[in-house]
């Protein structure tokens, strides 16, 4: 079994400009101080698990199981909310343990994120951990899909528990 949770880094953008204006005052005048503060405060980014990558036997070919994020219905799929339009960056770790729950046995499972700003899984085109640059559509949304592989000739009967970390931020 694998657990997905999604972690997202929310960077919040606050503008902060203060006047301040004081007079020179004579001994018998109080001197004043005026302070104007405005804030222009992003929104947050919302991250959706829609669908956990669901793992099947026929994903399994020469002890290999792997799931296309692109091709394979059975890939995870998420959706981020945010600024519509706004440019943003997607990062995570590729390659994650996975840890057998009974005997603390580990298999290294590459993580594989494919993402679109359409609902289209077929059209997404793979996302790198390398902070690609990216927009959310005009409705704020960016669709992401996750896969992966696993090599099995080694694994332990049992199950699996790993996690997949995914940052997204504005830039």
């Amino acid at each position: 079994m694998i657990t997905v949770i999604p972690k997202v880094f929310i960077l919040t953008v606050l503008i902060i400009a203060l006047n301040v204006n004081s007079t020179i005052a004579q001994v018998s005048e109080p001197q004043s101080v005026s302070i104007s503060v405005t804030a222009q405060v992003s929104s947050a980014i919302e991250l959706f698990t829609i669908q956990s990558v669901d793992f099947r036997y026929e994903d399994v070919e020469l002890n290999v199981l792997s799931v296309d994020p692109i091709s394979n219905p059975s890939a995870g799929k998420m959706v981020a909310r945010g600024m519509p339009d706004s440019a943003m960056r997607i990062s995570f770790l590729q390659s994650r343990e996975l840890v057998n729950v009974d005997t603390n046995h580990v298999l290294f499972f590459e993580y594989f994120v494919a993402g679109n700003d359409l609902d289209e899984q077929e059209s997404s085109e793979i996302i790198t951990p390398d902070n690609r640059d990216l927009t959310f559509n005009e409705e704020g949304e960016y669709y992401i899909w996750v896969g992966g592989r696993v090599d099995l000739s080694t694994a332990q009967p049992g199950s699996y528990e790993g996690d997949f970390n995914i940052e997204i931020e504005y830039i």
